[in-house]
C-alpha cells in the first residue's frame, strides 16, 4: 500500500499535512511522551505551523474529508525566521540577542481525541502495535528510518551530534522564503547513494540496537562526492522543553559552524 494513502489506524512512516500548510511530511511515530506522559504523534517541525491546526492523512484540509483527521498541532519547535543565510549570520557588530537558533526542529500532534485514528507500528521498524521508547542519539550507532515519499526502510550510521544548518521553510517559494537555523542537529550517513525525498521529514530514527527512537528526520542532502547524509532534530524531554527550544548565539560561534560545514561539504 502507497505510504500517501489513507489508512486507519494511521501508522508511522505514512503521509500527513496540516491544514494550514502547502506541503506534506511524515507521521513519525505515535509515542508515549510528555509531562504527564500521554500518547501524541512526533514529526518535524517545519512541516507544521500554527497551534491547534487540524492534520489529516492523507493530504491537506480542503482535500479530504473529517474522517481523515488524526490530530491537532499541540506543539511544535520555536523557530525565528530569516529573510536569507546572511541575515542570520549578521556580523560581529551585531549582538548575540540578534541572531536566534533553534534547538529542535519537531512538532507534536494531540491524538486523543480519536484513539483509533494512529497506531505504535511504522512498518519494517516497529511492527507489534507497542510503544518504542525514547533516548538521546549515540555517535556512531546505526539507525533506520521510514520516509513517507521514499516509500521504504532506509539505514544510515550516526557521525556527528553537533550538526548545524540553515534551512529554508519552504524551499518551492522562491519569492518569499524564509530561512531558520537549527543546532545541535545529528547527522547521518545515509547507506546507498539515494538521497532522502521531500516529504520524508517527519520520519522517525530508529536505533537498530535497542529499537529506541533518537530523533525525527528534517533535511537531506547529497553532497558532490556522492555522500548521502540525512539530518535529524533531536527529541525533546517534555513540552516545557520545546517550548524553551531557542537560543542566543554568537558571531564567533556561527563562523565556527560555518567553517565545520565547510569542512562536511568538501569531505
Amino acid at each position: 500500500m502507497p505510504l500517501n494513502s489513507y489508512r486507519k489506524p494511521c501508522p508511522g512512516g505514512y503521509q500527513i499535512q496540516a491544514g494550514d500548510m502547502p506541503l506534506a511530511g511524515t507521521l513519525g511515530a505515535k509515542v508515549r511522551w510528555g509531562a504527564p506522559v500521554r500518547d501524541v504523534v512526533i514529526t518535524a517541525g517545519h512541516i507544521v505551523d500554527n497551534l491547534n491546526a487540524a492534520v489529516f492523512q492523507p493530504g491537506a484540509a480542503g482535500t479530504v474529508g473529517e474522517v481523515q483527521r488524526i490530530g491537532s498541532v499541540a506543539g511544535r519547535s520555536v523557530r525565528r525566521t530569516y529573510r536569507d543565510v546572511a541575515a542570520f549570520i549578521g556580523s560581529g557588530a551585531d549582538s548575540p540577542e540578534e541572531r536566534i537558533t533553534s534547538r529542535f526542529d519537531f512538532a507534536y500532534i494531540d491524538v486523543s481525541g480519536d484513539p483509533t485514528a494512529t497506531s505504535y507500528r511504522i512498518p519494517g521498524l516497529n511492527d507489534a502495535d507497542l510503544p518504542l521508547a525514547v533516548r538521546e542519539p549515540r555517535e556512531g550507532e546505526q539507525v533506520q528510518w521510514l520516509g513517507s515519499q521514499t516509500g521504504f526502510v532506509r539505514s544510515g550510521r550516526v557521525v556527528d551530534l553537533s550538526f548545524w544548518l540553515p534551512r529554508s521553510l519552504d524551499d518551492t517559494n522562491l519569492v518569499n522564503q524564509q530561512f531558520f537555523s537549527v543546532q545541535p542537529l545529528t547527522l547521518i550517513e545515509v547507506e546507498g547513494n539515494v538521497p532522502t525525498r521531500e516529504g520524508d521529514s517527519g520520519a522517525a530514527i530508529v536505533a537498530v540496537d535497542d529499537r529506541n527512537i533518537v530523533g525525527v528526520h528534517c533535511y537531506g542532502t547529497k553532497l558532490e562526492s556522492g555522500k548521502v547524509f540525512s539530518m535529524a532534530s533531536r527529541i525533546p524531554a517534555s513540552p516545557q522543553a520545546l517550548a524553551d527550544g531557542a537560543v542566543s548565539v554568537a558571531y564567533e560561534e556561527v563562523l565556527r559552524w560555518l567553517a565545520r560545514l565547510k569542512l562536511w561539504r568538501a569531505s
